[in-house]
């Protein structure tokens, strides 16, 4: 017990303020009488016990001074052997057994409190001694009485060391409780600083684990978000890209219904479709979701039903699909062009060859000198009716691909000036049409016809666009260098042929604007508009590397430009040269191959009144046999392309492969497998679509022979 008491550790008992008081109640009465010694009788200090007094009292200073580097124990021997020496000088010096007797009560009471059992014993001993020698000096007496005191004194001091001993022991125990608490204390602090780790910690990795499903759930390419299935679906849970989608702030978002977002126009489907996913688990289906700003966009919407903790939740994810249905449209679109192409290519063919005819027997007729001034006018009117209907069946043909493009360098003012004539007459009284050309040609390189279609389209759109009311429109050429901002589609730097076509009409609305280029879309009443007018138009300037936009005002008026790339090559002889009459040849011999017989007799009735020979062929066959057993006689071949038993194509290779400088013309009215390479391989010079001008053909025969 006392061994374990005694091992209690210095921090545990804080005996620093009870020594330093006891050094400073020693130093404070033993110095003035060790100078009080020192002035009076000086020649006691030599005295032994004055020395040892003395030696005592100058180490309580010094190790009250050094107190923090001076051992526990040397602090409690040096403080108790200060006082038992004061009561033996106060005894041996003073005379006075009282307080030397106090003294040694004092020094021996806390050696029992802070010293070892046997240090005590041995200070009262001496103590004891102490008094029993003292008795026996000369100036003092010995009789009963001191004997009595002395046994009094021992009995009290045993009293006292055990009344201190007791006291040392519950001052012990009541640290040690205090300690332990103190423990016990300090290992609840610890557990609970462990507990308050642990927990930080949990909530770092709670946070960090809600964090990391969050970035992934905004991180997901579609939108995502979770509904209480339990009643009617409440939303709970979203990520940033569902908000972001539907517009409304998480605010408004929270506890609204899943229909919320679904439009009016398949909300019930909707409905229905969100019924049974619930009822059987999982499911899918499109949707159109409703935005805050009243916009919609298609939707494809997954959703799955998971249990967890006996609640019920529904689980949807969904992605755009606006491409997809752009795509769709597209592909819809492109089967009705594939279905139109197939129509125009069944029908294309034998309409051509028909209009060919037609064409060619008025031309024919036209070319009468005795033809009456009536006659005349009513051949014309029949030239410009299949020119119209060419026109039509190009648009047909352009849109579905199933034509070849002859590009050539033209001047673009002079088709210009070509498609404004050839509109003037249609140009109502009370609408002016102004005409404003550049005095320089502008030349551009690509299909004349073609162009000269999407002139003539966009006037007639401008005429249709003033039908109800009086204005002007406008025809205007000019030259421009496209900026490196332009918003128009262009090359930056590069020059372009400006064909600007403005109304004041009724203008184009906000609402139809992004769908005017559709293929079939139409503002006119049905049977008026094919829709193609404005698809063939673009897709034949972006074919040649150019562009159309468009500028409208409602009730104001529109205005759309044509931009082409500038040429500066040189335009050929005869596509630059006046067209008045036909164009005579040298008596050349010209063979012309064709199944038709209205245009074997038109054509080379055509041929002759232009001063050549011609020989005529039903049939590649019979034409490929004459034209080898001397392939010199004939200066030009004219064949058509569809023919039973061979091609024109296959017709043209051998003629190229018998004599590879030979010129061809290729006709035909409809062919989905010819491009522009293909027939420069085979050694065809020039391709014509049917049905053509005698004009054409006898300025492009010009061409080619004296080429």
């Amino acid at each position: 017990m006392y061994s374990e008491k005694n091992s209690i550790e210095t921090s545990e008992i804080d005996y620093s303020r009870i020594v330093k008081f006891l050094y400073i109640l020693v130093l404070t009465i033993s110095m003035p009488l060790i100078v009080m010694t020192a002035l009076i009788n000086p020649e006691k200090l030599l005295l032994p016990h004055n020395v040892m007094f003395s030696v005592t009292y100058a180490a309580a200073f010094i190790c009250f001074v050094f107190f923090k580097k001076i051992p526990r124990d040397v602090h409690f021997y040096v403080v108790i052997l200060s006082v038992f020496i004061a009561g033996i000088i106060s005894i041996a010096e003073w005379k006075t057994s009282g307080s030397g007797i106090i003294l040694f009560i004092s020094a021996i009471v806390m050696s029992a409190f802070f010293l070892k059992i046997t240090t005590t014993f041995i200070f009262m001993g001496a103590s004891v001694i102490s008094q029993i020698v003292f008795m026996f000096f000369p100036s003092n007496s010995f009789d009963m009485l001191r004997v009595v005191v002395l046994c009094t004194y021992i009995f009290f001091m045993l009293v006292l060391v055990k009344t201190a001993y007791m006291f040392r022991s519950a001052y012990l125990d009541a640290v040690l409780k205090i300690a332990g608490k103190n423990e016990r204390l300090t290992i609840i602090q610890d557990n609970l600083l462990a507990e308050k780790e642990k927990s930080a910690l949990f909530e770092n990795e709670l946070a960090s684990q809600k964090q990391f499903v969050e970035d992934i759930l905004n991180s997901l390419p579609g939108i995502f978000h979770l509904y209480d299935a339990s009643g009617i679906p409440a939303i709970i849970r979203w990520n940033k890209s569902f908000e972001t989608l539907i517009g409304y702030s998480s605010d408004e978002i929270k506890g609204r219904v899943i229909t919320d977002w679904i439009s009016d126009d398949n909300k019930d489907e909707a409905v229905e479709r969100v019924c049974k996913i619930i009822e059987t688990g999982e499911g899918f289906f499109e949707a159109t979701l409703k935005k805050k700003d009243g916009s919609v966009v298609p939707y494809f919407l997954t959703g799955k039903i998971i249990h967890i903790k006996g609640q019920k939740y529904l689980v949807e994810t969904g992605y755009d699909i606006s491409r997809k249905k752009q795509l769709e449209e597209y592909f819809y679109q492109n089967q009705k062009l594939e279905a139109l192409g197939s129509l125009a290519g069944g029908v294309a063919h034998d309409l051509n060859n028909i209009l060919g005819a037609v064409l060619g027997y008025s031309e024919l007729l036209s070319s009468q000198k005795d033809l009456s001034d009536e006659s005349a006018e009513y051949v014309s009117g029949i030239i410009k009716v299949c020119s119209r209907a060419q026109d039509f069946i190009g648009q047909i043909m352009a849109l579905s691909r199933k034509t070849v493009s002859r590009t050539e360098v033209f001047s673009i003012k002079k088709i210009a000036e070509d498609s404004a004539d050839f509109v003037k007459s249609s140009v109502p009284d009370n609408t002016i049409f102004k005409i404003e050309l550049p005095e320089d040609e502008v030349n551009v390189e690509a299909d004349p016809v073609q162009i000269k279609q999407v002139i003539i389209n966009l006037i007639n759109n401008a005429l249709y666009a003033m039908e109800k009311k009086s204005g002007t429109i406008g025809l205007i050429l000019s030259k421009i260098t496209a900026s490196p901002e332009n918003i128009m589609g262009l090359e930056p730097g590069r020059e372009y042929a400006e064909i600007r076509i403005r109304d004041t009409g009724c203008g184009i609305t906000k609402e139809i604007s992004s769908r005017i280029f559709d293929p079939f879309f139409s503002t006119k009443p049905k049977g008026e508009g094919s829709g193609m007018g404005l698809s063939v138009a673009l897709g034949i300037a972006k074919k040649f590397r150019g562009n159309i936009i468009f500028e409208s005002t409602p009730d104001a008026g529109s205005d759309f430009f044509v931009y082409l790339p500038v040429s500066y090559k040189e335009i050929s002889s005869c596509a630059g040269s006046e067209r008045k009459g036909f164009k005579k040849g040298s008596r050349e011999k010209i063979a012309l191959i064709d199944d038709e017989k209205d245009l074997l007799l038109t054509g080379s009735e055509l041929l002759k009144r232009m001063n050549y020979e011609v020989d005529v062929f039903s049939n590649g066959k019979e034409a490929l046999s004459a034209i080898s057993k001397n392939p010199g006689e004939y200066a030009l071949i004219i064949t058509d392309y569809m023919m039973p038993g061979m091609t024109g194509y296959d017709l043209a290779k051998e003629i190229h492969s018998l004599c590879p400088s030979k010129p061809i013309i290729l006709v035909s009215g409809f062919s989905d497998s010819l491009d522009e390479k293909s027939i420069k391989e085979c050694g065809i010079k020039y391709y014509m679509s049917k049905p053509y001008s005698a004009q054409v053909l006898s300025d492009k025969i010009c061409e080619l022979l004296s080429a």
